[in-house]
């Protein structure tokens, strides 16, 4: 609907696709023709302040567009709007069909690219002595390997993380791995990573894993994990030789077969023992009436993180912190900051 003189020439455009206005005075003259049905130029001149032989100038362009009508009369030509024609119906037709269009161009793409990336993976698959395995020595492959599982990720990301790491001496590395799994989480990739017992003791990597699990991370902890093992969805796998030092770098880039099913179960065993270190990995826990600041003291508390960095993560005093340690300890009936992470866990509030 028109709303008024302000009405752009472009707007104009939208509800008559085929008409193209010259300019924004004879948008004022079709509206106030709307307004006011069958006037003489003289009136309707002195209405919209256009000068008469211009004014029929344009009147003559908007009776060729089918959008007013001259109608003879003894005192002369009485000009009135036609009425303007929905085409709103039509406009979202059309729309859908191109927006169709574009998802079955997309769909046709995504299914190439699908094909075409499977050739590229079979084919290197079975390059080496083992069908469905390419063995890697070099760690900066290693390294692009691991995004690259990361990046063609699109439903989940499941891990065992225990160091030592590839990014170890390179902080570009690590950098870059970080951002991956940010941008990858952003995009609605789950990750699920189980975390040896260690990783505390390693401050650029609790920083870093306790920004993950506020961001979302599914992560839990066990006392030992027997390698180290990253799986994009269900179609790769990395699992290095020797989990213990970076002496021999081999790596085994593992592609759909027995043993990528394989070790996708035993992920999923380990999975279902290890201590969750996240409220998000525990799906209905009761939170015993504490408030969040104390759920999220208990998560990092039970990721074995320190006071100073409770606090910076919290944008707290240490003092606060220390003051709500007290209150959880004397809550969870603990004598220490381990029975209090060990009463969380059994108690459901991590």
């Amino acid at each position: 609907m028109l709303s008024g003189l302000s009405l752009g020439a472009g707007e104009l455009e939208g509800v008559f696709p085929e008409v193209v206005l010259a300019d924004e005075r004879a948008l004022q003259v079709y509206v106030a023709l709307l307004r006011q049905p069958r006037v003489t130029v003289p009136v309707l001149a002195d209405r919209v302040r256009v000068e008469a032989g211009e004014l029929r100038a344009i009147l003559a362009g908007l009776e060729a567009a089918g959008l007013v009508a001259g109608i003879g009369d003894a005192g002369g030509t009485l000009w009135e709007a036609r009425p303007p024609v929905d085409r709103v119906d039509d406009l979202l037709d059309q729309g859908r069909k191109a927006l169709e269009q574009l998802l079955e161009t997309i769909s046709a793409q995504h299914r190439q690219t699908r094909e075409l990336t499977e050739s590229y993976w079979m084919a290197r698959g079975h390059s080496g002595s083992y069908p469905g395995i390419e063995v890697i020595h070099d760690r900066a492959a290693v390294h692009q390997q691991f995004l690259r599982i990361e990046a063609n990720a699109r439903r989940r990301i499941r891990a065992f993380d225990r160091p030592p790491y590839v990014s170890d001496g390179h902080q570009e590395r690590f950098s870059e791995q970080q951002a991956v799994q940010k941008q990858r989480m952003a995009a609605g990739v789950s990750y699920q990573v189980i975390y040896e017992a260690g990783w505390p003791d390693r401050h650029e990597h609790r920083a870093a894993t306790l920004g993950h699990i506020f961001d979302g991370e599914q992560a839990r902890m066990l006392p030992h994990l027997p390698m180290k093992l990253v799986i994009g969805d269900d179609d790769r796998a990395m699992v290095p030789l020797d989990p213990a030092f970076h002496g021999d770098t081999t790596t085994l880039l593992i592609y759909p077969s027995g043993l990528l099913r394989a070790l996708t179960g035993v992920f999923e065993q380990f999975w279902s023992i290890a201590m969750p270190l996240s409220n998000a990995a525990v799906p209905g826990s009761a939170d015993g009436g504490l408030d969040r600041r104390q759920r999220d003291i208990l998560t990092l508390l039970s990721a074995g993180a320190s006071d100073e960095t409770i606090a910076r993560r919290l944008g707290v005093s240490r003092r606060t912190i220390s003051r709500e340690l007290i209150t959880l300890q004397n809550r969870l009936n603990a004598i220490s900051r381990f029975q209090i992470g060990a009463q969380a866990v059994r108690l459901g509030y991590v």
